[in-house]
């Protein structure tokens, strides 16, 4: 047995040489989630933790809470910024 030479093998009829776009976006939606997590307001959380669930959230909360996690993440990308 010879190993194959990696240049040689075409990368997009091999479905183990390539990452899904699901991937990467699933680590990206897990990584803003422990980002708001970690800086929701405990008052907000319980109604943050439903929408997560798909549980209904009356709107004026729901956009409270939509604020508080734009706040967040802009925050954060300033500080890694």
């Amino acid at each position: 047995m010879e190993p194959l030479d990696i240049s040689n093998i075409r990368d997009d009829r091999e479905s183990k040489m390539r990452i899904s776009d699901d991937f990467v976006i699933d680590i990206e939606n897990k990584e803003i989630v422990h980002i708001v997590n970690r800086h929701m307001d405990i008052s907000m959380r319980s109604d943050y933790l439903r929408m997560l669930d798909g549980v209904y959230v009356p709107k004026p909360r729901r956009v409270q809470i939509l604020a508080s996690v734009y706040q967040i993440v802009e925050e954060y990308i300033d500080e890694e910024g």
